[in-house]
């Protein structure tokens, strides 16, 4: 599904993402009490996570930390665990704007077979089985986690596909978030192809719940020509694409 002529336009006039910095500083305390309960399996990335935000944000108070997309790129550098890149990739994601996020991530990871769907997850993005994790851990009720789907289950996938393992296999394009803000841009622009609705109109129905994972497999590939068209990376067109008026 290439981008039209009429959405190439409007991408190449889009201006250049600026760093995202996502201040997460007074919700640390927040995530703190719940994630250092004892009931919570993963206590000590928890706390692993907490020691790679105070490096990354070194001599600044706590109150004031932030994240970056390059803390996750780091961060998925070599061999990580990948619960500890789930819970910092959704203290991105929330940020300080989604209140329920505290209450998301924790219901995510008390859940028993939290470790072996994130590993899973990870496992078939580097085994270059895109469209396969994005099926399991977004979409289907067995392999998603409790409170995260495909809008936050594709921000995991795309700090995997960070890792070094994934541009092995795939260097042609890479995952990218996909989220509500995205899908409703990507359907005024009529990347989408047209369907008849009910009553006989024609209609756009893609939504990050309604997406196929061969759709966000395509999605991700036409990102990555445009980028390269446009002489950006993806994940900075996809970023331009979410701050577009």
């Amino acid at each position: 599904m290439p981008f039209n002529a009429a959405a190439q336009a409007i991408l190449a006039g889009l201006p250049r993402p600026l760093v995202q910095v996502v201040t997460i500083g007074k919700f640390i305390e927040c995530h703190d009490v719940l994630l250092s309960d004892p009931s919570n399996p993963f206590n000590q990335q928890w706390l692993n996570v907490k020691s790679f935000l105070r490096n990354r944000n070194a001599g600044v108070a706590q109150t004031h930390w932030a994240i970056t997309r390059s803390d996750i790129s780091f961060a998925c550098a070599n061999n990580p665990d990948w619960v500890e890149v789930f819970i910092l990739t959704m203290l991105w994601g929330f940020g300080s704007r989604d209140k329920a996020g505290l209450y998301r991530l924790r219901t995510s990871l008390v859940s028993p077979t939290a470790r072996s769907k994130i590993d899973t997850a990870a496992n078939l993005v580097l085994s270059g089985r895109l469209s396969d994790a994005f099926d399991r851990f977004c979409r289907s009720r067995s392999g998603k986690l409790p409170e995260t789907g495909p809008s936050f289950g594709s921000k995991f996938l795309y700090a995997v596909g960070l890792n070094p393992g994934w541009a092995s296999c795939n260097p042609n394009f890479q995952p990218l978030v996909f989220d509500s803000v995205v899908a409703e841009k990507l359907k005024i622009w009529r990347y989408w192809p047209l369907t008849v609705g009910k009553k006989g109109k024609s209609i756009t129905t893609r939504t990050p719940y309604t997406i196929t994972p061969s759709e966000y497999d395509q999605y991700c590939r036409d990102v990555a020509v445009e980028a390269r068209r446009i002489g950006v990376s993806p994940p900075e067109l996809e970023q331009m694409i979410f701050e577009a008026p």
